[in-house]
């Protein structure tokens, strides 16, 4: 999924694996839910490699307005939730290889299934809109 970006004045286009969205719901018709940063495999082998494929999830989240992203290179398999700074305090939500994968995909179903990330969505759309009343 192209995004158009900019690495300081200088425009860019960025280009997202995957992107999942809500498209039922007018109130989230176009957002993005989560962004997936998928590797070679065995790529994430070195910590140096994941926090690179991190950092690059969380940059595509932050340019489409995300909150939450995945990084995989089809062993390793990490779900974050973005702090709405940008900070070292993301939290990391999951994490797993894929031999443990079939034990815990509940657990990861649970976390970022369309369902739940589009409710979190309209829920946080919802407070919004209360403080957009209340200012």
């Amino acid at each position: 999924m192209p995004v158009d970006a900019a690495y300081g004045s200088k425009p860019i286009t960025l280009s997202i694996d995957f992107a999942l969205f809500e498209n039922d719901s007018d109130i989230l018709n176009g957002q993005v839910l989560l962004v997936v940063e998928a590797k070679k495999e065995d790529r994430l082998i070195k910590k140096v490699e994941l926090n690179k494929a991190e950092r690059q999830a969380k940059s595509y989240a932050l340019w489409v307005g995300c909150k939450y992203c995945m990084i995989t290179d089809s062993d390793i398999i990490e779900v974050l939730k973005l702090t709405s700074n940008y900070k070292k305090d993301d939290k990391l939500l999951f994490s797993c290889t894929r031999d443990e994968l079939d034990r815990r995909f509940e657990e990861l179903y649970a976390l970022i299934s369309k369902d739940v990330l589009a409710t979190e969505y309209i829920e946080r759309l919802g407070n919004t809109e209360e403080i957009k009343l209340q200012a």
